[in-house]
């Protein structure tokens, strides 16, 4: 929708309230997968009976895999839709300036996904470019990915600002949590949060490099503080964000209205 110009995307804006509203009001109860996106949802229907039904991981396929920091050697890593818009070029920049200011340091990084576009696969070259231990895995099944990012010490969801991702829970989020990890992420509200509860890691300013690096470098010169996020994740996840809790709100829905 954000790539749309002119009058296709006022159309699209329209159309797509529109579609919302009639679904919304011709429904008995609403599903919702954002805390975020109630408000909108009582606007078409005040009234409405809802639950907020979130992307939580199945923990059955996630391995609680938090790494203690060895020999100065950090693995990054990021899953999901890869693109710039999604974060490609704050990586590559964070990473370059880490392996300047901490040069005893061993950086790597796991990318796995899938490209948004043929043409920012130019990227792979420019992490090998860096001397880092770097590996990229192409998509794969749900059940499967996870195993990828085993290895890693931190994973990152630094998104620049848009309306869609100032708004939104990325589900990588709740993916990174299951595994157990440390996570640098934007300080978005709806991310923000979601740490408040969890205490899994560092927010920071997507569209300021000195600031992610500074925060980065701040957790790197504390490793106990990554061991102890990525167990704060996993824990989080356990009790407050995985699927078994919005099978039991299906459930006692389906129940109640049925």
């Amino acid at each position: 929708f954000l790539k749309r110009k002119g009058l296709k995307r006022i159309l699209l804006f329209i159309g797509g309230h529109i579609i919302n509203f009639l679904a919304t009001n011709f429904s008995n109860y609403l599903f919702i997968g954002e805390e975020t996106k109630v408000n909108r949802y009582r606007k078409y229907s005040p009234k409405k009976k809802f639950s907020i039904i979130s992307y939580y991981p199945v923990l059955d396929y996630y391995n609680q895999s938090t790494r203690k920091v060895e020999n100065k050697e950090i693995i990054f890593g990021y899953a999901g839709v890869i693109s710039v818009s999604r974060g490609l070029e704050i990586f590559y920049r964070l990473i370059s300036e880490l392996n300047k200011k901490l040069p005893d340091y061993k950086f790597g990084f796991i990318l796995a996904g899938r490209f948004e576009s043929p043409a920012e696969k130019i990227y792979l070259q420019k992490f090998e470019s860096l001397g880092i231990k770097f590996n990229y895995y192409d998509w794969t099944s749900y059940e499967n990915f996870s195993r990828y990012l085993e290895p890693v010490h931190i994973c990152l969801d630094v998104r620049p600002p848009n309306k869609i991702y100032e708004r939104s829970l990325p589900i990588k989020i709740f993916d990174y949590m299951a595994l157990g990890k440390c996570i640098i992420a934007s300080n978005y509200e709806p991310i923000r949060k979601i740490f408040e509860i969890a205490n899994c890691g560092v927010l920071v300013n997507p569209i300021d490099l000195n600031d992610i690096v500074s925060k980065t470098i701040e957790l790197i010169n504390n490793p106990e503080k990554i061991f102890n996020y990525g167990l704060n994740a996993r824990l989080a996840s356990e009790k407050f964000f995985n699927w078994k809790i919005c099978e039991e709100e299906l459930l006692r829905v389906l129940r109640e209205e049925l």
